[in-house]
């Protein structure tokens, strides 16, 4: 990414506050994960993603039917630690037979709609039905999240041997507990275990009145956990199926992860897959929450935003933000807007950034269908103040590092975005060297907007056809402003 724009763009677009919001429309923690980490694409790839966004946007708001991203989870590295030998966990391998049906869901989701949206035909290749995995886990694992007792009727016996051993013991001990001879030497009358063996509590004075092994001592020393010799016998059959059962259950998990591993790989693949689906059903929701849409993506160096909006500005005051048109491509390659403070041209160049941007990463644009726009090999922003105290820089030499680097790098697919271009100096001189950088970048071909308050380089667009002068307006009574670009029209900056 730093080859296509500079730490200092994305930062002044605020573009991680839309990779944020992108983030939080995701339902899964691998969708999260995809939408933090956005990376640049290719026009076509762009375009595609666009009509993919589109696509699950009509789905949801005409025919009604959104994905369903329950049981999706991080699986991938449990797949690939079993694929090493490991063995997973009844729950874990629990999380993996969701994942899989989950998968599956979603790529029937895919297939009933493919016909009406092809573009989607590439999201559901791209999962594997991985049928055999999915078969062997949703037999060998319940509902419940326990191994299937149908499944494997061995562990079933063991359990009801042991159910049936616990019954007897239990069946005894409730008759000691009320036999009105043991009953006045007991701490209690009920019982419990201490490790895997039942016991009675037993007051420490009547040690010798129950016959049995003591297995613990209350912290108080008051009473004595004692399993009595009428029921050892069955307590250590018990135990001994106990450790059979486990034997068996470890023996069952073992085979399951093993043949998890066999899959690792597609089980990957296909949590990278959702983790995509999952981001472009959240981008088509970011769609709707800005009125965005699908526009055409140029091979031209060009930029035509039909009433655009800042995106940002937009989810947090919906229908309040004043759209603008701007149009730079063909002969133009700078817009210089000029005018008042406050009157919104550095929120006009954020809005142009952004949705540089938007196309950039292949997302639905806050501005009219028939809107047009280059997907920009670089972007260059410098909006706000660039003094760094820690650096020794001051508003002036901070900004000029920012030019310097648009100078060596810009060329005929580059945006570059300024802000008050060259202030905090003289402001003859400054006015020349903005005039000078300007020309010198107009040179590159490069798609310019620079905003400004010096005369001299309001007269530049009547001198160079490059570049055409624009202004945001006021109303003339009251001096309010009205957040409209007028393109043609230099402004005043009504300082007083």
């Amino acid at each position: 990414m730093a080859d296509a724009m500079t730490d200092r763009a994305l930062e002044a677009l605020e573009w991680n506050r839309i990779t944020e919001i992108l983030a939080a429309g995701c339902d899964t923690e691998p969708g999260r994960t995809f939408a933090r980490s956005l990376d640049p694409l290719p026009r076509d790839a762009a375009a595609s993603r666009m009509r993919k966004i589109s696509h699950l946007k009509n789905i949801r708001l005409l025919e009604h039917e959104v994905p369903d991203f329950s049981g999706i989870t991080e699986v991938a590295r449990l797949a690939a630690l079993a694929a090493k030998g490991g063995v997973l966990s009844l729950p874990e391998l629990s999380a993996v037979r969701d994942f899989l049906a989950a998968s599956r869901r979603l790529r029937g989701f895919l297939r009933a709609h493919r016909a009406a949206y092809p573009e989607l035909g590439s999201e559901c290749d791209a999962i594997a039905p991985l049928e055999e995995l999915t078969s062997l886990l949703g037999r060998a694992i319940a509902e419940s999240g326990l191994l299937s007792r149908s499944a494997y009727p061995k562990l079933a016996v063991i359990e009801d041997e042991i159910s049936s051993l616990r019954g007897e013991i239990e069946k005894q001990l409730g008759s000691m507990i009320h036999s009105p001879s043991l009953a006045p030497h007991l701490q209690e009358r009920m019982f419990t275990t201490r490790g895997d063996r039942y016991v009675l509590l037993v007051k420490a004075g009547s040690r010798g009145r129950v016959r049995g092994t003591v297995h613990d001592v209350s912290a108080s020393e008051a009473t004595l956990y004692v399993e009595p010799d009428a029921i050892t016998d069955l307590n250590n059959r018990a135990v001994m199926k106990e450790h059979e059962l486990k034997a068996e259950t470890a023996r069952i998990l073992a085979a399951l992860s093993a043949r998890a591993g066999q899959d690792a790989s597609e089980i990957e693949s296909n949590q990278v897959a959702i983790a995509g689906l999952d981001f472009l059903n959240s981008a088509s929701r970011f769609s709707e929450a800005v009125r965005g849409c699908e526009v055409e993506l140029t091979e031209e160096c060009a930029a035509e935003l039909l009433d655009a909006r800042h995106p940002l500005l937009h989810l947090m005051n919906p229908g309040g933000v004043v759209p603008n048109t701007v149009k730079l491509g063909g002969g133009c390659r700078c817009l210089i807007i000029s005018g008042a403070n406050t009157g919104g041209k550095t929120v006009l160049l954020k809005t142009i950034g952004l949705c540089a941007l938007l196309a950039k990463h292949g997302l639905h644009l806050p501005a009219g269908p028939d809107s047009r726009i280059a997907v920009f090999g670089n972007i260059f922003a410098d909006i706000g103040d660039d003094q760094n105290l820690s650096q020794s820089l001051s508003t002036f030499s901070g900004q000029i590092l920012a030019l310097r680097e648009m100078l060596e790098r810009a060329d005929s697919a580059s945006l570059l975005l300024v802000d008050e271009i060259v202030v905090g100096t003289n402001p003859r001189q400054g006015a020349a060297l903005a005039r000078a950088i300007l020309e010198r970048l107009a040179d590159t071909g490069a798609i310019m907007v620079a905003t400004t308050h010096y005369s001299e380089l309001k007269n530049l667009a009547s001198a160079d056809a490059r570049f055409l002068n624009a202004s945001v307006s006021f109303d003339p009574e009251t001096f309010a402003p009205t957040y409209r670009l007028l393109t043609g029209i230099p402004g005043s900056s009504h300082a007083i």
